[in-house]
């Protein structure tokens, strides 16, 4: 039901976190302009809600 909607979005939310300060983290050159873990869709499967996105991310780029 709804409380696990909800707990399956909170761990999405840290996963989502997670990713971005790993990401930053590899941002030795300051390239990221902006980092987003995209909007995520949740699905029930034999009881268990998984919530999923698609996430995307902007550079700079230098043209030589």
């Amino acid at each position: 039901g709804a409380a696990m909607n909800r707990e399956a979005k909170k761990n999405w939310k840290k996963a989502c976190d997670d990713w971005k300060v790993e990401f930053r983290a590899d941002n030795k050159e300051n390239k990221i302009i902006s980092v987003s873990c995209g909007t995520p869709t949740c699905t029930t499967e034999s009881g268990t809600v998984t919530c999923s996105s698609t996430a995307t991310y902007k550079v700079k780029s230098r043209l030589n």
